[in-house]
């Protein structure tokens, strides 16, 4: 698979791999990175997807820019949030393709439950993932969990859900946590990153790399995308 440029202020190229390595490219459809100025400009609400035709972002009620992992939006656990796509019911742009890869680095500062990326409600649109205490769940109105106690001390870590289908794999890190079962069928909506759209069970912490991407990667292309990105976060 090709590579894409990942490195901070390197901008998006397409058929290109930066010099620090860079993520997979193909099946590539969200990438949104706040270490990267053409993503996000340290400063604003926008922040944009480097796909071309994504769907991009929108910083609310306070959502800053840290410097922190290279560059990360650090919500605050109240009531900041990004949406992402169009505010038009039923956020057709933000709908995760099935099969799908979704990828973080994320830190948190708290342990209190929250929603790194959903729509409505857990049967509304689902969330892919909620984190919790010791465990990371997905929902799209069929719900299910693994065992992880979630680092709560700022460090960053990458969390990767793979569906296909009623099975989802998560992985912290490259390491595979083990696999949920959700409805086959039923979307999962991503219309929001660190809560639901409409608030509740908001994310105290911070994002710094988001990606989607529309099949459901093998090991070895996660282990991939981890070594090419984690020299960014001290590993």
């Amino acid at each position: 698979m090709l590579s894409i440029g990942n490195g901070i202020g390197t901008p998006f190229m397409n058929n290109s791999i930066d010099e620090g390595g860079g993520i997979i490219q193909e099946n590539l459809v969200w990438h949104l990175d706040a270490g990267n100025p053409s993503s996000y400009s340290g400063s604003g609400t926008d922040w944009f997807n480097l796909v071309s035709g994504g769907p991009d972002g929108t910083l609310l009620n306070g959502a800053a820019y840290s410097t922190d992992g290279g560059g990360s939006i650090e919500l605050d656990g109240v009531d900041d949030r990004v949406t992402i796509g169009t505010y038009v019911n039923p956020f057709t742009d933000a709908i995760l393709p099935n099969p799908c890869t979704v990828e973080f680095w994320v830190s948190r500062s708290s342990g209190a439950t929250a929603v790194l990326l959903g729509h409505i409600s857990f049967s509304n649109g689902g969330y892919f993932p909620a984190l919790n205490p010791s465990t990371i769940a997905a929902s799209n109105g069929t719900y299910g969990t693994v065992t992880y106690t979630v680092p709560t001390d700022g460090t960053f870590e990458r969390l990767t859900m793979t569906r296909d289908g009623a099975n989802v794999e998560v992985f912290t890190n490259a390491v595979s946590q083990g696999t949920i079962t959700i409805n086959a069928s039923n979307n999962l909506i991503g219309s929001t990153l660190g809560s639901f759209l409409n608030g509740g069970f908001s994310l105290t912490g911070k994002v710094a790399e988001f990606n989607v991407y529309d099949v459901a990667f093998s090991a070895g292309d996660i282990t991939t995308n981890f070594n090419n990105t984690k020299a960014r976060y001290g590993y």
